[in-house]
């Protein structure tokens, strides 16, 4: 049983830092794998004993790099999980421990989370009661904060010892050949998806994921940790692709043409988005040396503006999973902002309510608009990443371990509007919905909004909120994005759909702070702030302390 004392004084670093190696390490064993094919490749015309031995021995270095790569990405994902487990209990006993701090009713100790109640001749025997149940209620606590430690230990023993490694020259994909086309297409659905993937040997899995990760990434139904494996091979090639075409665009120097210039630029600007997720998915520590959750990347693509599906703790075995769908202006380039975002919401709720982990999941997996006029006025991106969308919360609900989530989808700006869009044209799997700087999300009413079975969602869980200077929610066709001072009212039909901060729309309303003069146009992303209100009472709806929210 793992003590009071010991849960205290847990380094979750070691395990985060051991955790980022192994993972670097799986993605050097592949690349190692890879050169060695190349390798071998070159050596084709050596004949003779001399050559069929160079070759041999090649070829079974290669396995083996081949055959480590896959216990040492689990190795990562164990050790991640690990430290979340670690760091979930003691927010708890923290949590417990600064409730009752300074206060004269109880004593807990901080050597061994003994829970003391102090009394004296004075005190009334109603409250010695009292205090005795609550002292009872809080030493409960505290051993359940202990036990599921304890529970993690072992369970991160098992898995730990389930990731043997295949023996010197074993060949993991024997026997492990899939057919092409028994992959599910892309857009199939979640749950033949997930039943597909568990008939699957783990010699199958290892086969596609080393094959086909570009198809397999962006399969719903897979499970996260497979699907971050799938999709980080896939961020190395494709980063390796546009890194070569910048080099030859750039050798043409003087030579290049206006498509070319225009193409270096778009390269540039993936390439930067590309190094600002590294940075996250390397990070195992936030800004303040606390443990940073594992990412999971559930999507990567360089087509379009890029698209990227980022998930910070594993979504699969989270209590509360958020899905944050960013509006106008969302692409891979510009990715870090919205990963500060999603990093936000996620430290926010797991401090609010430690007895539950939380994953956020920063969905760009759609062509967002890119300028507020013309583009955020059509309809028709919505329209496309509903059908997206819809499949992808499904994905969620279908590959989760352990008791259902509580699953809350956010949309920011025209972020909104797909969300609205999705719940409207295909019913959405949420318990909760969050509109944040919202020109409208396609309804006219909250019932128009359905969740996964097809029914309306209860209005008493869609929630939206509009700060007092956000420009958005004054904008209409008549004058689609107003500057003028705070005398406006907000219009009751916006862009998108009636207002869903007006009453009469019908659904929850918080409050967000006012932000900046509306001139300045920041107030319409400020709603993640630091020490907001609007931070705050979206972390109370993820946690499902819906009585909290102002």
């Amino acid at each position: 049983m793992v003590t009071f004392a010991q849960l205290r004084n847990a380094d979750t670093t070691v395990f985060r830092r051991a955790s980022t190696a192994y993972g670097r390490l799986s993605v050097a064993a592949e690349r190692s794998a890879d050169d060695l094919t190349d390798a071998a490749a070159d050596l084709g015309t050596w004949r003779g004993d001399a050559g069929a031995a160079a070759n041999a021995d090649l070829q079974r270095l290669r396995t083996t790099y081949q055959a480590a790569q896959g216990p040492l990405h689990e190795l990562d994902v164990v050790l991640a999980s690990h430290a979340d487990a670690i760091e979930q209990a003691q927010r708890r006993i923290a949590q417990i421990v600064v409730a009752y701090a300074g206060k004269q009713t109880l004593d807990i100790s901080l050597t061994d989370g003994s829970v003391r109640v102090v009394v004296d001749e004075r005190t009334h025997p109603e409250v010695v009661a009292d205090r005795y149940r609550i002292a009872s209620g809080v030493a409960d606590s505290i051993a359940a904060a202990l036990t599921d430690a304890t529970n993690a230990d072992h369970e991160t023993a098992r898995r730990l010892n389930a990731i043997l490694p295949a023996p010197f020259g074993t060949d993991p994909l024997a026997g492990g050949a899939v057919p092409p086309y028994s992959i599910p297409r892309r857009g199939a659905d979640p749950r033949e998806v997930k039943a597909w993937w568990d008939s699957l040997s783990p010699q199958q899995k290892e086969y596609l994921l080393r094959g086909y990760p570009q198809l397999v990434g962006w399969l719903d139904g897979v499970p996260a940790a497979d699907r971050d494996r799938a999709n980080r091979t896939v961020l190395d090639e494709q980063q390796q692709a546009l890194e070569a075409r910048r080099a030859v665009l750039e050798a043409r120097g003087s030579g290049r043409t206006p498509a070319d210039n225009a193409e270096l630029s778009d390269i540039n600007e993936k390439l930067h988005g590309i190094g600002d997720l590294r940075n996250r998915l390397d990070r195992t520590v936030d800004d303040t040396g606390v443990g940073a959750p594992r990412p999971y990347l559930l999507g990567f693509d360089t087509q379009g503006r890029g698209h990227a599906v980022v998930a910070l703790g594993d979504p699969d075995a989270a209590g509360n999973v958020v899905t944050y769908v960013p509006g106008t202006g969302a692409r891979l380039g510009q990715v870090n902002g919205d990963l500060s975002r999603a990093d936000a919401m996620t430290a926010d709720a797991n401090i609010l309510d430690p007895s539950t982990r939380t994953s956020t999941v920063l969905w760009i997996g759609y062509d967002a608009p890119q300028n507020i006029v013309p583009e955020a006025t059509h309809a028709s991106y919505a329209q496309a990443a509903a059908v997206d969308l819809d499949r992808f919360q499904d994905g969620l609900r279908v590959t989760h371990d352990g008791p259902r989530a509580h699953q809350t989808v956010v949309g920011h700006s025209y972020g909104s509007t797909v969300v609205g869009f999705t719940a409207r044209d295909y019913g959405i799997d949420a318990d909760d919905l969050i509109f944040v700087g919202s020109p409208g999300v396609g309804v006219d009413t909250v019932g128009g909004l359905k969740g996964a079975d097809g029914q309306p969602i209860d209005p008493d869980h869609v929630w939206s909120s509009h700060a007092r200077r956000d420009p958005i929610q004054y904008a209409s066709y008549h004058d689609f994005w107003p500057v003028g001072d705070d005398g406006l009212e907000p219009a009751d039909v916006l862009v998108h759909g009636r207002n869903p901060t007006e009453p009469e729309f019908g659904a929850n309303t918080f409050t967000s702070d006012p932000g900046e003069p509306m001139k300045t146009m920041k107030a319409h992303s400020q709603y993640w702030d630091p020490y907001s209100s609007s931070r705050r009472n979206m972390a109370l709806i993820v946690v499902g302390r819906d009585s909290g929210v102002s």
